[in-house]
């Protein structure tokens, strides 16, 4: 933290006290007297030190929320220091710098190498839950839902010209990413409606850049789940890293689909051949309170008729299986079951062709869906 934020900077920030009191009786902060204008009380812990947050400094971008934090030391030193949280049980404290009672700049203040388990830093808890609180109600836009206006709200930019948004901190969500910055397109938008409240889906696909072609580059699919409540657009769900594969830098393509009396889900289907193999898959989708995630995944069509009858001793014989699915009612009063058809050939694990017709059904349960007893099939 820069040496701009010491205690005589601070002291100059009291003609603003005012106004921040009257905004905190508006956006519900609570009203506190302390020593450092601008930040309010949340809390001690049991080694002496006092916490305190600036609510007007909330940073929310690709499902991050960053704050800056205050702490008070029992001899009146203090550190100022921002956290980055995923408001879902995890935290980051970045390096600060630390202050005696006079405002000097006593040293630097460390920050942590590898997001923690809040846990391991309670005392961080409420600063944590009172910045969550805020940024989910400072997050929304009015009107008709417009993807573009989505992106800016997710990421804090749009290129109106290229219709993309830049992921600036990508790494910090997918590690393995190949680049310090994305490349984000919305490539699908639905709207629906669950249990009476209007929302909203949309897909995203970021790539590193633009020459991201290959025959196994695979972009990083995102799904948002918006919820419109007194005609403004909140994310209810932000899934950055849905975690499915496709090819050649295009994402897989997207439809919606109903997949209980009231809940609605997406299905990713991708397709490709490898040395003459060929396969398609579907990944079925379903939302849970950490956001749209891959419950199934079903391979509908598999051939390998590009490499397969020769006469060398290693050649294949040939195989071509096709799989059909629907979502039907099952035990489970909030999602439906997913019965299989499959049909034509398959390999066995000896190498010999055999029939692949036949119905699976699959029931939803513990966040996937699992091969149903016959129990759950009566």
């Amino acid at each position: 933290m820069e040496a701009s934020h010491s205690r005589g900077r601070l002291v100059r920030k009291f003609l603003w006290l005012e106004i921040v009191c009257v905004l905190c009786v508006f956006s519900g902060c609570k009203s506190t007297h302390n020593n450092y204008p601008g930040y309010t009380a949340v809390g001690s812990d049991g080694a002496g030190r006092s916490y305190y947050i600036d609510l007007q400094s909330l940073q929310s971008r690709s499902g991050l929320v960053q704050l800056s934090l205050l702490t008070e030391y029992r001899g009146k030193d203090y550190a100022i220091f921002r956290v980055t949280t995923n408001c879902h049980g995890m935290l980051k404290r970045l390096s600060g710098t630390r202050y005696g009672a006079d405002g000097s700049i006593i040293g630097d203040v460390a920050g942590d190498t590898n997001p923690l388990q809040m846990d391991k830093a309670p005392e961080l808890s409420p600063a944590v839950a009172m910045a969550c609180k805020r940024a989910s109600e400072m997050r929304y836009f009015a009107g008709r839902f417009d993807p573009s206006k989505a992106l800016y709200l997710l990421f804090g930019n749009y290129n109106q010209e290229n219709r993309t948004a830049t992921w600036s901190d990508v790494q910090e969500r997918v590690s393995a990413f190949q680049g310090t910055q994305g490349i984000v397109s919305p490539y699908f938008d639905s709207d629906y409606s669950d249990h009476g409240i209007p929302k909203h889906v949309l897909l995203t696909s970021t790539v590193p850049d633009s020459e991201y072609t290959c025959h196994a580059c695979s972009p990083v699919v995102s799904a948002f789940v918006f919820a419109n409540r007194d005609g403004k657009w909140f994310p209810e769900s932000e899934k950055y890293d849905v975690q499915v594969s496709s090819s050649w830098g295009k994402p897989p393509t997207a439809r919606l689909v109903r997949i209980g009396p009231d809940a609605h889900g997406i299905v990713l289907s991708v397709g490709d051949m490898h040395q003459g193999d060929s396969f398609a898959e579907d990944s079925i989708l379903v939302p849970s309170s950490a956001g749209l995630h891959v419950a199934l995944q079903l391979t509908t069509e598999a051939d390998n008729g590009g490499n397969c009858g020769g006469a060398s001793p290693g050649s294949q014989p040939c195989f071509q299986m096709q799989a059909t699915y629907e979502f039907v009612r099952g035990r489970s009063a909030a999602f439906y079951d997913v019965v299989v058809t499959e049909n034509g050939t398959e390999l066995s694990s000896s190498g010999q062709v055999i029939p692949a017709s036949g119905n699976k059904r699959y029931s939803y349960a513990n966040g996937k869906y699992e091969p149903a007893t016959e129990h759950a099939r009566s």
